[in-house]
Order: structure tokens, then sequence, then C-alpha cells
């Protein structure tokens, strides 16, 4: 795994290139497409700007024979591309999808050199498991993927799949399931890696454990899957069997996490949400993070939100609820912490980085006792980022970054940085890099100044450290971790205990 990690800011800030997206000129590696170029995408450049920097297959850059990404992975391989592909719409009024999900301008360059290392006898493959009730033909209509699949196979001769990873899917109204269908799912199947005592929940009572809420009505399975010794995932084999996972985050505020960057993507490679868990019920007192300390909101939504769990479990109460929560949303209540929503949440984080482990330490089966079966490398789509009420509904931030790395610690720290976030102040971030485990992820160990970063921009290419990368674009963080968060952040210690 390399450390370094690299950031390019690029001209363009926004997705107004036409699909299929074409590099904006015939370099001589691509020969092998069709000669047709798009010059105002300055993205797909970018991207390929990323690679070179990472100085994969450096010695052949420039000729026909440069082939970046058969550093990671060999001819006849398969290639998974994970994108951040959530939810098919914006919960931001004057919102876009575009601001929620990966930009498939981001996934093309990535396709064609992933295409370009496995050959024709390799895979390349774009998977997610997105939020339960994402609607994917929604989605997929939007974002053209359909149409550059079918590009692929009619103009170039070579597949290009799309798998949804999830197993069920569930039509919401304010939070309430209206319907369930179960899908195909992967159809490689799936492995339930069980990560034990390695899990970031071995060390939980159970009493806290029995807390433990998911992303369905019925808790039990969550609890289930997450107790008594045991610490289960639902992890797609399509993901296990890859021999190259490209990580395709969209860098935004989260709501649960703080941040989503590469390591809280991974949700998306577990395909059952209701074994994921997102908070532990009640308030911090009573073992819960649901809710910081009561009040008489707080204590109203507690009880009503059990009492809502088990009458809706029985189909009890669907249209009660919905108006209820409906009215919730239209006021400023909606900003307030519920859900786990804000920077005391202290079971995201575990969820994440349990199944990091089973990405970057894991084996065909998930198991992490032995060497890894694959190679990771992220990629970051930030040319238009999300800010405040992320991940589903966050406002515009058009920065035309792009950024990538092998490291996951070491790439989400500098652009946690980069947005104007301490990642000492981060969970997932924090708990990583932190840990003594041999079966930690990174090889970042917090040291700003040994920590080496590629840095481009309008003023030229650069070796920088960590701690000369100083730019803060100030994000605004998720309003459940507003004040807690921020670099030089007068009440950040506290989250930070």
């Amino acid at each position: 795994m390399r450390i370094r990690p690299s950031l390019r800011f690029i001209e363009q800030r926004d997705y107004n290139s036409p699909l299929p997206f074409h590099p904006p000129e015939r370099f001589p590696e691509l020969s092998w497409l069709p000669a047709n170029t798009c010059p105002g995408n300055t993205i797909y450049a970018g991207v390929r700007g990323l690679l070179r920097s990472l100085d994969y297959d450096s010695s052949r850059f420039g000729s026909a024979d440069w082939s970046p990404l058969s550093d990671l992975v060999s001819r006849g391989g398969t290639v998974v591309l994970k994108p951040n592909f959530v939810r098919h719409y914006s919960e931001n009024p004057s919102g876009t999808v575009d601001t929620v999900v990966t930009h498939l301008s981001v996934l093309r360059p990535l396709i064609d050199y992933a295409l370009l290392a496995v050959g024709p006898a390799g895979r390349v493959i774009v998977a997610d498991a997105p939020q339960y009730d994402c609607d994917i033909d929604i989605l997929l209509a939007h974002n053209g993927l359909p149409d550059l699949l079918d590009w692929y196979e009619t103009r170039v001769d070579r597949k290009v799949s799309f798998r949804d990873l999830r197993v069920q899917f569930g039509r919401h109204e304010n939070g309430i399931i209206l319907e369930r269908r179960d899908l195909p799912g992967d159809p490689e199947g799936y492995s339930t890696v069980d990560l034990g005592a390695e899990s970031a929940f071995a060390r939980m009572g159970e009493r806290h454990l029995r807390l433990l809420r998911g992303a369905d009505y019925d808790e039990e399975v969550t609890i289930h899957h997450h107790s008594g010794g045991r610490n289960q995932y639902l992890v797609s084999r399509t993901v296990l069997n890859a021999d190259l996972v490209i990580n395709c985050p969209k860098i935004k505020t989260h709501k649960k996490a703080g941040i989503t960057l590469s390591m809280k993507n991974l949700i998306g490679i577990n395909g059952d949400k209701n074994w994921l868990p997102h908070y532990r019920a009640g308030f911090v007192a009573g073992g819960g993070d649901e809710f910081p300390a009561p009040d008489a909101y707080t204590r109203v939504r507690r009880i009503g939100g059990e009492v809502a769990r088990r009458l809706l479990k029985r189909g009890v109460g669907g249209s009660v609820f919905r108006r209820i929560r409906a009215a919730e949303n239209a006021t400023s209540l909606s900003d307030r912490a519920r859900n786990g929503n804000w920077w005391g949440n202290d079971t995201i984080w575990r969820t994440c980085l349990d199944l990091n482990k089973v990405l970057y330490r894991g084996d065909a089966d998930g198991g992490i006792n032995g060497p890894p079966s694959r190679r990771v490398l992220n990629v970051y789509d930030g040319v238009v980022a999300g800010e405040r009420n992320g991940p589903m509904g966050p406002d515009a931030r058009p920065i035309g970054l792009l950024a990538a790395g092998e490291d996951p610690g070491a790439a989400d720290a500098v652009l946690t940085s980069v947005m104007g976030f301490d990642w000492r102040r981060i969970p997932v971030l924090r708990n990583a890099i932190e840990d003594p485990s041999e079966s930690r992820i990174t090889k970042f160990d917090g040291e700003a100044d040994g920590l080496p970063v590629h840095w481009t921009d309008h003023e030229g290419e650069r070796e920088l450290r960590f701690s000369e990368a100083d730019l803060n674009l100030q994000f605004a963080a998720h309003p459940g971790w507003a004040g807690r968060i921020e670099r030089e952040s007068p009440g950040g210690d506290e989250c930070a205990s």
C-alpha cells in the first residue's frame, strides 16, 4: 500500500461534458478506443493526471504502452468500481442528485484504464449497494450509466457490467416503508463475514449491543448479528472476488459520521442494510448515542420512536407516523440531534472501520487473519462536493477537486483537513489511525510532517508534507456536527475524547 495521496484542483467545476464523457484529446495509450474527443472535459484529464502522479507504470508514461492500473491488477483480472450511488434524488429542494452521488464523468476514465489493464479476458464491474430506498432505475436513467455501458459494448466491443448489491428495496415516504421488494442481489452471492474479536464492536458490552439500531424497524436483526460474540456482515462476493477495487466516494459532509469519504463509502459493499449498526437507541447516560442529554423534544421522540418501531413492525400506524415525520421535517426540528445524527454518534464509525478491515485486510472469504486478496485504490469526486445537510441533501460546493490514494487513512485525513475539519475529531478516522491492532488499515500514524502529498493546482505540481498543505475550504458541517469538528474549533476537544 502506497501512503502518499494525490490532490488535483481542475478548472472545471461542473459536470457539463456530454455522455459518454470522452477524453479531451487523443492520448497515446487510448488508441484502442474510438477516436472521439471532448475538448472541454478536463475531468478526464484530471483523473489521468492523478494516476500519473501516483507513479503507476511511470517508465512508460507518454507512450502507447502506458497502462497505469497494470501496477495494481494483472491481465485477465477483475476490477470492481465502487461508486457512491446512495440515492436517486437530493433532499435539498434546491439541490440535484449530482451533489449526492459519484458522477459518471469521474468513473469513465477509470473504466477505460481498467479495461486497458485487464485486457479482453478480464472483467470490469460497476457495483454498489445503495441506500435501502434508492430507486436504482431512476438513478441510472439520470446518470446515463446504461447508455455508457451500451457504448462500450457496441463501439468498443467490451462488456462492462453494473450490479446492484442489495438484497431488498424498500419504498419510503417520510421515513416510513410503504413497499418492500426482494432484489436479485449479487449474482456471485455473499459471504457472512464474522470479524468476532477483531471487530470495533468487540469490546462493547452486551447491554450496549442490545441498543443497536439498523436501517429497518426490526432491530433484532441488527442485534443478532452483533451480539453473543458475533460481529457479522453480509459482504458482496463480487467485491471479495475482485483483484482490484476502485473505491469512488463523493466528497460530502455526513449526518452520522461527520464526513463521508473513502472509509464511509464502504458501507455499500454490504448487501443487507439491516446488518449495519447505525446508532444505539437512547441517551448517552443510558448507553445510547441516538440523542445527547435529554430535553422535552428528545424525551418525546425517544419514546415515540421506539413505540413507532414496534407498531410499524406489525404494519400498524404507517399513515399517522408519516404525517408526524413530515411535520417534523418541515420545521427546525429536522436539524436537532436525532437517530444518531450528531457528533456523539459512537456507533457508525465502528461499522465503517469493520467493513474497511474486510476490504483491505480480508481474503476471498472476508477473513482477516491471512494475506489480503485484493488491491484498493480510492479516487474521490469533489468536482462538485457537498456541505451542510449531507449525505442526502447537501448544499453544492463546486471546488473542482479530484483526489486519489491507496491508503484510506492518509487520503481521508488530508481531504478532511482541506474541507476545513480536523481528522482527530472525525471518529472513524481517529480510530483507524490510532488503531494499535495488527489488522489496522492505514500506514498513516497521525504525524503530519511525515506524510507526503502530491499537490496540483493553478500554480503547478509539487510535493508537500501534510503539514504544508494548509488549504482550508471551510465547509459548513452538518448541523449536528457544527462547532465540533472544524479545525481550530474551540469546542472540538470534547468530541475528541
